[in-house]
Parts: C-alpha cells; structure tokens; sequence
C-alpha cells in the first residue's frame, strides 16, 4: 500500500516523522516517505526499503496508540445482539424509536437513552445476559443496544 501511494496523507505524515535510514532521529530522511516533489529543500533523497518502511509504520503506529484517549472498547457481541434482537422485536410490528430522557447529573440536565417498548423489551431480555456477563468481567448495554439498531435503520 505505501508503495502505490495507496495510503490517507495522515498516515505518509505520521510514518515520515518517524521514518529513519538508519540510527538517525526519526524523521531527518522524511523526504524519502514523501519524496522530493513535496519540496523545494536540497537533499538526496533514497528509495525507502521495505524494512524502514515497517519500522515508521509501527513507530506512528504506537505514537498513536500512545495518544489515543480511552474509549469504548469494540464488543462483537453487541452488534450481534442487536441485529438478531432487532429482528425479534420487528416481528412485534412495533416501530424502534430512541428516546431521551433527562436526568440530573452532577447538577446538570443531561439526556440518557431509556423508555419507549424497544428499550422496555431489551431491558426484561437482556437482564440474564448481563448477569451472566458481569461475572466474567464483560457487559452489554441497552442504550448501546438500542443506538447499534437506531443507526443501522434509521428513521423512515
């Protein structure tokens, strides 16, 4: 992919501040990530190899890592659980909304997912599940439940 210039221009640019020919600080050769068309700064610039290449890539890609706030990690299973549960309630012939409710939190008004008959459903269906989850460390939500179906079918 770098080769063929196939890659976004933020990640040339992440892989050229930490690319190095050899025991140099990263980034002094960045002309041969980008090449000298970028530029009009003298300078010989050197056909990258394959293993300079690789070493940038997983230099940016744990100064990345490294930056990265924390976050939702990915769960599979809620995807899946709200694809086949989706399905179920459809076959109600009910119509999946979100709805927000406000509540107060640390003295003020915010909005949380809760109410309406999808929500009602996933909360007598999902209580088992989440048990059983929670003594392994793991959990699904509803509200995560209800927006994975909310986004895959949006309003009509």
């Amino acid at each position: 992919m770098f080769l063929g210039r196939e890659l976004p221009a933020a990640v040339e640019w992440a892989m050229a501040c930490d690319y190095q020919r050899g025991d140099e600080q990263p980034g002094i050769h960045w002309r041969d990530v980008w090449g000298d068309q970028v530029t009009a700064f003298p300078g010989e610039v050197e056909q990258p190899t394959k293993a300079n290449i690789a070493k940038a890539a997983r230099a940016a890609i744990a100064t990345i890592q490294e930056s990265r706030k924390p976050g939702r990690t990915h769960n599979r299973a809620n995807q899946i659980l709200a694809d086949r549960l989706g399905e179920i309630f459809r076959g109600s012939g009910q119509p999946i909304r979100r709805s927000n409710e406000p509540v107060m939190r640390n003295g003020k008004s915010v909005y949380v997912e809760g109410g309406g008959p999808f929500h009602d459903f996933l909360e007598l269906v999902l209580k088992p599940l989440q048990r059983y989850l929670r003594e392994r460390g793991l959990q699904v939500t509803v509200a995560t439940i209800v927006r994975l179906v909310t986004d895959d079918f949006p309003k009509a």
